[in-house]
């Protein structure tokens, strides 16, 4: 029996149809689920900020976001909030914050230039002196303890400490947890000592035109990649300052950024915060944790002490000056200034000015640290 070749040739085609049409579907498939985790995900942070914010805690959306997320990883199968999320909550933040950036409001922030200057040196040596504390109690070797303790990015001080023979996993849990604990303690203490300016962000004076905040955002998202490419520090947030920053120095046409778009970038940042941890990582890391969160209170402690003093040589008040010395991030203790109606200018310049600081004398301290031990032995 002869088969027809064209009959062959024809269930060859429906073949490669059904797996073509097999292949669509698995993608469907994988894009629903995906779709339906981060809805998950988000979900379970809404709910959080919203049981914070009945609750009247500060800087509520990110908090509850962070706390639940935490903690439903703690007792469930983790979650993983996608890193965009914190990306674009942060380019958000940055359109907010950069309407206040007026020219009356820049100049005054020069005039602080070598308050800012002396607050990260300051910042600098508190991590100094934690790190050799941290390595006498806990024997963890000092290139470890050292970048765990400088003020600095998760991702920054976590290679230096690979370049330098540390333990970039335990180093990059310690930041991670030192601006965790900042977060949650800050806000707390500011509402417990009954810390709330009268200022109203200049960003909010705008009226809401959606296309326009639309091209800002893109605007914004587009300099945040060129910052990244160019290894900028806080890419993701500058460059939406930046845009919204030149449009309030020179006086042009902007749009403020309406309320829920806000909590829903407070939301996204808070889960990709909380979602850092897990059960496993916790417990793998369970013996340097607790000298770890006592080694962040106690550099805070440090930074609050130096925010004092400079409130008393500067005449700054002295709550904005805790939120611009304080070792937690850059975007959080800017929200928390907003949120506490403080000066939100100048807790973002003394927050850039130490991660300057930071990352330019990071490492030349480190290897001056190391030289010097080498000549003195385990005497430092």
């Amino acid at each position: 029996m002869t088969i027809d070749p064209r009959l062959t040739e024809a269930k060859g085609r429906r073949s490669e149809a059904d797996l073509e049409r097999l292949a669509r579907h698995r993608r469907m498939r994988r894009h629903v689920q995906g779709l339906g985790g981060l809805a998950r995900v988000l979900a379970i942070g809404g709910i959080g900020g919203f049981a914070a914010s009945l609750a009247g805690i500060p800087l509520a959306w990110l908090l509850g976001a962070l706390i639940a997320s935490a903690a439903w990883n703690m007792v469930r199968t983790p979650i993983v909030a996608p890193v965009w999320f914190r990306k674009l909550g942060q380019s958000v933040v940055g359109l907010s914050i950069g309407l206040g950036l007026t020219a009356p409001v820049i100049a005054r922030l020069g005039s602080l230039a070598e308050y800012m200057v002396l607050a990260a040196f300051a910042a600098v040596a508190s991590g100094l002196l934690i790190s050799l504390a941290l390595s006498r109690i806990t024997g963890i070797d000092r290139t470890t303890t050292f970048f765990s303790s400088m003020p600095g990015g998760v991702a920054e001080m976590s290679v230096m400490a690979e370049a330098y023979g540390g333990k970039p996993e335990l180093v990059a849990m310690a930041q991670s947890l030192r601006i965790l604990i900042v977060v949650l303690i800050l806000p707390a203490a500011a509402t417990f000592l009954g810390w709330r300016g009268e200022l109203d962000w200049e960003g909010a004076n705008y009226p809401f035109d959606p296309p326009i905040l639309a091209v800002m955002l893109i605007l914004g998202l587009a300099a945040a990649w060129l910052m990244s490419r160019a290894n900028i520090k806080n890419s993701w947030l500058l460059g939406g300052l930046a845009v919204a920053g030149v449009i309030a120095y020179l006086g042009l046409q902007g749009s403020k950024v309406p309320g829920s778009m806000m909590i829903l970038a407070q939301i996204m940042i808070g889960l990709v915060l909380g979602t850092r941890f897990t059960r496993d990582s916790v417990t793998a890391l369970r013996a340097f944790l607790p000298l770890n969160v006592l080694g962040t209170v106690a550099l805070l402690a440090m930074t609050s002490l130096c925010a004092l003093l400079l409130s008393l040589a500067s005449g700054v008040p002295v709550e904005t000056l805790v939120l611009g010395l304080s070792p937690g991030g850059l975007t959080e203790m800017t929200l928390t200034a907003t949120d506490l109606h403080l000066d939100t200018a100048e807790v973002v310049a003394f927050h850039l000015v130490r991660i300057l600081v930071v990352l330019l004398l990071t490492d030349p301290i480190f290897l001056a640290y190391r030289h010097l031990r080498r000549k003195l032995g385990e005497r430092v």
